[in-house]
């Protein structure tokens, strides 16, 4: 794939679950062929022809906004938040080493910049031990 900065990129081996599954079926039914991985579907009465223009930007953001509402998540939630919040997992489960070698950084202070929210969770975990649990 050619990822940001028009720099090639390999999915990641490690990627497995639900949502490597549903990407492989989509490129399956997308095809091989350069594109974009989001493509416009053109919905006909008898058929789908799949487009190799990407979707719109509006287009994206509306899907998101709408599996946003169906989740019960907050309305301001934006694309950038998954990866955050996936990364800062990362840094937190397994170190910042492997996310960064996971997330394809170039440096670990890439990958660094997300763990901001990592530092606000260990003070609340530290407030937490010591807060006597009666008071929790």
């Amino acid at each position: 794939m050619i990822g940001k900065g028009n720099r090639r990129r390999k999915v990641s081996p490690w990627f497995s679950g639900g949502g490597a599954i549903a990407l492989q079926t989509w490129l399956e039914l997308r095809g091989s062929s350069p594109g974009a991985v989001f493509a416009k579907i053109d919905r006909y009465d008898d058929y789908i022809h799949i487009t190799k223009n990407g979707m719109t930007t509006d287009g994206l953001r509306r899907i998101l906004h709408q599996r946003v509402q169906k989740a019960g998540l907050p309305p301001e939630t934006e694309w950038h938040d998954f990866r955050c919040i996936l990364i800062t997992n990362l840094i937190q489960e397994s170190g910042l080493e492997v996310a960064n070698k996971f997330i394809g950084h170039a440096t670990l202070q890439q990958t660094a910049q997300y763990g901001r929210d990592v530092e606000w969770q260990v003070r609340e975990a530290v407030a937490k031990l010591l807060m006597p649990a009666a008071l929790r």
